[in-house]
């Protein structure tokens, strides 16, 4: 996964080694955290969304982050059994 920042736009980028023994992947999972000095915890984390699979490689564009912050963007696909890859993790500072 890769990350561009433009103002407080954030334009991500994936691409997946599959195979011909991967499952059909249905959907990507995005959660978004923003680092802060309160002590880690799971609520901290929010999803912002499901991403429809479409052809390799793909993007999403979010926009509304604060500037002067660093921010954590987990994802992870879902295949056609439900069954959920683990999370590619990136961080930037916006």
């Amino acid at each position: 996964m890769s990350i561009k920042v433009s103002g407080n736009k954030v334009t991500l980028t994936w691409n997946l080694n599959l195979s011909l023994q991967t499952a059909e992947i249905k959907m990507y999972e995005l959660f978004v955290c923003q680092e802060t000095d309160a002590h880690p915890d799971i609520s901290m984390w929010k999803k912002k969304g499901n991403i429809e699979a479409e052809m390799l490689p793909m993007a999403c564009e979010l926009e509304m982050f604060e500037l002067g912050y660093i921010y954590y963007f987990a994802l992870r696909a879902v295949d056609v059994h439900n069954r959920r890859a683990p999370f590619a993790l990136q961080k930037i500072k916006i």
